[in-house]
């Protein structure tokens, strides 16, 4: 007696099984919303991170002032009196007449504003500055580069002693925080 040849599934449903695991197979690990949700946070992130990079950042430079000697008196007001400020030589070029200067110094540590009268050309260095204007030695002592002296005229009248040291600061602009990489 002949016994035909009994299949356990049809072959459709064996070509479908076949034709399924030929297909890549993700892990469903997160929901799309949650995955939407990360694009989104990856995109402001970007979008901040450009936004921040092309901030202006103020540039600033700092030198050390001396309010200049006046033979006969003390104490002199320091409107009638100028401030040496004395800046690195190589950063010279930054710094223009009319430019506004943050004074910072005296007893008080008080702050006030001047304006820059004259830029000089000529550079000294540090020991001739230190030996001309009786500077304390601990006064950056480790300076090593020749210094350009600008003249300072302040707005008001602060009354301080002379030789006193200040420490003056001048905006000179603004830069991208991309340029300065």
């Amino acid at each position: 007696m002949y016994i035909p040849e009994r299949r356990l599934f049809r072959s459709v449903a064996i070509q479908q099984h076949l034709e399924h695991r030929r297909q890549d197979v993700l892990p469903h690990l997160v929901s799309p919303r949650i995955v939407r949700l990360i694009w989104i946070i990856l995109v402001c992130v970007v979008v901040a991170g450009i936004c921040i990079w092309n901030l202006p950042v103020p540039m600033h430079l700092s030198g050390f002032g001396l309010i200049a000697e006046d033979a006969g008196q003390e104490v002199v007001s320091s409107s009638s009196s100028d401030i040496f400020v004395f800046v690195q030589a190589n950063e010279l070029f930054l710094f223009k007449s009319g430019q506004s200067v943050q004074l910072q110094g005296g007893r008080t540590n008080s702050s006030f504003q001047g304006i820059i009268v004259q830029v000089k050309p000529d550079l000294m260095s540090y020991d001739l500055v230190r030996q001309r204007y009786r500077l304390p030695p601990d006064v950056l002592s480790d300076m090593t580069q020749p210094l350009a002296t600008l003249i300072v005229k302040p707005e008001h009248v602060y009354p301080l002693a002379r030789g006193t040291v200040l420490i003056a600061t001048v905006s000179i602009g603004s830069k991208n925080i991309l340029s300065l990489f």
